[in-house]
């Protein structure tokens, strides 16, 4: 229903309808209301807001599109994001009507094991079903290895998606020139790492004394954090450089696919 005056209510903070108490349900009239507020005989169109899993498409196509506006008693389409079949909402006098979609995710949802990958061997076949939370393991032939140089790895199903990446890559050792802004540390100019082709690095904090901080004494000397080198993907630990006193750059990352005889 719509009410005169009230212009001390709070207005929708979420953008659904700037006219629109979310408090009483009720409509607002003043001076800033539009003429669809103000004239019974006209009725406001809808902005469409997507949340909760809901998902559009294209207007074009006759999808709900985020941020879009639709007339009143006009309607558009709108699915799950998991690509459950389309259903239809409709703009009643600016108040967009959804169905009653249940857009859960699917946490039980089984894997099917993809296409081999080059150099990389499954422990289950090709289109073999996995349960959701069971893994499949990986392994990687002579000379290859994957992310962080590990010959092995466990993949957990998990919603349906097993996250195997590029599998397996050429092997080799990284040289890594870390610096830092105030000062250097012997050896941070030719730093080794045992790895593959596309590891990639970053240097992070971690709290110092807690269970990812290999050193435990930076709160001995005031600093909370622990900077460490790590492969960026995997979080494998590379090197523990120093305390959060300073920032540290890498400042390049090079990759000698000849020395491989530890991965051969």
């Amino acid at each position: 229903f719509r009410i005169r005056g009230q212009t001390h209510l709070s207005m929708d903070e979420h953008g659904d309808n700037p006219n629109l108490n979310r408090k009483t349900g009720a409509w607002l009239h003043s001076t800033a209301a539009p003429e669809c507020l103000t004239q019974s005989s006209l009725r406001c169109p809808c902005n469409v807001r997507l949340k909760d899993g809901l998902q559009g498409g294209a207007a074009s196509s006759g999808m709900c599109t985020d941020g879009g506006s639709l007339p009143h008693g006009e309607s558009c389409l709108v699915s799950c994001s998991d690509g459950r079949s389309a259903s239809k909402a409709t703009c009643n006098d600016g108040v967009l009507v959804f169905p009653p979609l249940q857009c859960k995710i699917q946490d039980e949802q089984i894997c099917t094991v993809p296409q081999s990958l080059p150099n990389t061997i499954f422990s289950k076949k090709t289109g073999d079903y996995i349960a959701s939370k069971e893994k499949l393991s990986v392994t990687c032939e002579r000379g290859y290895r994957l992310t962080a140089g590990k010959s092995r790895q466990s993949f957990q199903c998990f919603r349906g998606e097993l996250s195997i990446g590029n599998g397996c890559q050429p092997c080799g050792k990284w040289t890594i020139k870390v610096r830092g802004a105030r000062y250097q540390l012997k050896g941070w100019d030719k730093i080794q790492f045992n790895g593959a082709k596309t590891d990639s690095f970053e240097v992070t904090g971690v709290t110092t004394g807690s269970k990812e901080d290999p050193v435990k004494n930076c709160q001995e000397f005031g600093h909370p954090e622990q900077l460490l080198l790590q492969e960026k993907l995997t979080q494998t630990n590379v090197l523990a450089l120093s305390c959060s006193n300073q920032e540290i750059y890498i400042d390049e990352a090079v990759f000698d696919g000849t020395d491989n005889t530890w991965c051969s």
